[in-house]
């Protein structure tokens, strides 16, 4: 009887002492990725929005509230022109981690959420490198401006289609060749279907990353953790310009705890 109690005891202050070391070892890598990042943007979207960002749109609004910024697009969900794009006054260079939480807050039917990263301008006529620059032209934010005039990566989610398409998680790379051949001409090998993601009045984390020729997208929300990717290796590398968040015409949206690090 006394060799199972001193069994019982030498078990648990094994485990005890596994479960320490495992939790230390933990603790130390988490706080060696943090050391190994530099923080670049830190926005919990509940100050002044025109601080950090300006707005492609003058059919749209941005409103800062205590749980975040609420993004809503004009109201007529078939004109493309009252979409919106909420830019970054921040140009980000290199390998970048991109986070913030998302609440979708339409039920409508169709149209899309987009994340741009890395845009500048074409560098061609009045579509200057510095999209800052030519903001005055994108009052009304139709798609063609961007993905003729733009280089930037696209990721679509949050996609809500009435037609045979369905939903989807897409990601792109502009400029296309032409107003005609843009979803063939950018798409970047690898859609995905029917992810079921993204209800309504559900807040989940996003977590996008760039490394390389790789790009990444996580999505954490209850009960749910998701991740995909894209290998970008059929186009040029972008390595600098804006973040943007596009809401299509009709959509609207929480955001809060936005997030742009880099590893160092």
């Amino acid at each position: 009887m006394k060799f199972f109690y001193v069994l019982i005891c030498y078990c648990l202050l094994h485990s005890f002492s596994y479960l320490e070391s495992a939790t230390i070892k933990t603790k130390t890598i988490n706080k060696k990725n943090i050391m190994n990042s530099k923080t670049l943007l830190d926005d919990d979207c509940k100050k002044d929005w025109q601080e950090n960002w300006f707005l492609d749109s003058v059919d749209s609004s941005v409103k800062n509230t205590a749980k975040g910024m609420i993004l809503t697009a004009g109201p007529d969900p078939d004109d493309n022109a009252q979409s919106m794009v909420l830019w970054t006054k921040q140009e980000f260079e290199g390998d970048i981690k991109i986070e913030y939480e998302f609440t979708r807050l339409d039920n409508l039917d169709r149209n899309v959420n987009i994340l741009y990263f890395h845009a500048r301008g074409i560098g061609i006529g009045p579509y200057k490198e510095d999209i800052s620059k030519w903001n005055h032209l994108r009052t009304k934010p139709r798609m063609p401006l961007y993905f003729l005039n733009m280089k930037l990566y696209h990721i679509s989610y949050a996609v809500n289609r009435y037609d045979l398409e369905g939903e989807y998680l897409r990601a792109r790379r502009y400029p296309s060749i032409s107003d005609e051949k843009f979803n063939k001409s950018t798409e970047i090998p690898g859609s995905y279907w029917n992810t079921g993601l993204f209800k309504p009045g559900v807040k989940y984390k996003l977590i996008f990353e760039k490394t390389g020729k790789n790009l990444s997208m996580k999505v954490r929300g209850p009960e749910i953790n998701k991740e995909f990717s894209w290998k970008l290796n059929n186009f040029a590398e972008l390595k600098q310009g804006r973040i943007g968040l596009r809401l299509m015409s009709g959509r609207s949206a929480l955001i809060s705890n936005f997030k742009v690090s880099k590893k160092i």
